[in-house]
């Protein structure tokens, strides 16, 4: 599964400045994957939401789609 294009797709559609999203993907160890997701100040904000639930719903729904392939899936901000 595209990961890295689930979580870009949800952060363009909520940021301000599309253009500034930035997401990378790094490979861990024993399969993990971490994406990093970059963006303009002012939609950091959005991406987190208020009190952080923007960014658990992304990490929830991540980690619901990585379940089919029993791999772990990390979201963290840059």
């Amino acid at each position: 599964m595209d990961y890295k294009g689930l979580v870009e797709f949800v952060a363009k559609t909520m940021a301000d400045d599309p253009a500034a999203v930035d997401v990378q993907a790094f490979e861990r160890h024993r399969g993990a994957l971490t994406l990093k997701i970059g963006l303009g100040e002012g939609d950091m904000g959005k991406l987190i939401g208020r009190g952080g639930r923007n960014i658990e719903a992304l990490r929830t729904l991540i980690r619901v789609a990585s379940l089919k392939e029993r791999r772990k899936v990390f979201v963290d901000l840059a």
